[in-house]
């Protein structure tokens, strides 16, 4: 299912990390442009999944029976759904070029061009970056023009969102490019957003789509230490939907999947009486 889901986001790998020329900046200058977020995300809106990877207790043997199955059944999915719900940060590299250019200011919004050309192929793509302010902060959209022998696409709107003046809260919403087809349109892909309301506690969400627009995964993670959440559901999919469960002070915590909930105390061995 998964794969089915991300086999439409294509990342155009050869154009992250670019390095190019941009256009300087000309006509009337309405103060400082806003910097360009190159992480696309604000760093702290990302799942704190340091609780797994810090604590990898042995199994018990002996005359003790008790196992710690369940806190690894949970670990193994806590890792892999938190790069899941992570996967924004790999249209970061279509920011990165824009932050060592300099902007012009066109129409009320602030413009960021540069090209990139395959060494390879020859190919040449032509980016913009668009940024508008809004009333707390700013709109942003990245268009792509490229023509190859195997595709072309004018003004294709990479992804578009919105950001907090302090990055704190934001959304994006990121397409695909379908190669199959010729002069493709734009098809929603992914969506992110973020609400990061201190050190302590923060919120976000995420959303998959498949080529018809509908809903194939969508998730989020919770945070309000010590209690964090993971979610995983599949709207249109007999798979199970996964909760995952953990408190960084008592250690204790568990997952559902499905209607089966498991749960370990705090030594991570299997006790299911920690479940809701």
């Amino acid at each position: 299912m998964i794969r089915d889901c991300l086999k439409y986001i294509v990342i155009l790998t050869l154009f992250i990390g670019l390095m190019s020329c941009g256009s300087d900046s000309t006509g009337p200058d309405p103060g400082d442009a806003p910097s360009v977020p190159t992480k696309i995300v604000n760093e702290d809106a990302q799942p704190d999944v340091s609780y797994f990877k810090n604590n990898q207790p042995k199994q018990l043997t002996g005359d003790n029976t008790k196992s710690t199955n369940n806190y690894y059944a949970a670990r193994n999915s806590a890792l892999t759904l938190s790069g899941i719900a992570s996967m924004n940060s790999l249209y970061s590299g279509f920011m990165a070029p824009a932050s060592s250019k300099e902007p012009e200011f066109k129409d009320g919004k602030w413009v960021w061009e540069f090209t990139h050309t395959n060494p390879e192929t020859g190919d040449t793509g032509t980016f913009r970056l668009e940024a508008e302010e809004t009333s707390d902060g700013y709109k942003w959209a990245m268009f792509l023009s490229m023509d190859t022998s195997d595709f072309s696409v004018e003004n294709y709107k990479v992804f578009e969102g919105t950001t907090s003046a302090d990055g704190s809260e934001g959304e994006w919403i990121f397409n695909a490019i379908d190669l199959e087809k010729t002069g493709t349109q734009e098809i929603k892909a992914f969506v992110f957003s973020w609400l990061v309301s201190s050190d302590t506690k923060m919120e976000t969400s995420f959303k998959f789509f498949d080529d018809s627009g509908a809903v194939q995964i969508e998730g989020g993670y919770t945070e309000d230490v010590p209690e964090h959440t993971l979610t995983m559901n599949y709207p249109n999919s007999q798979q199970s939907n996964i909760e995952i469960y953990w408190n960084t002070d008592n250690k204790t915590g568990y997952m559902v999947q499905g209607t089966e909930c498991k749960g370990w105390d705090s030594t991570f061995q299997d006790d299911n009486t920690v479940c809701p």
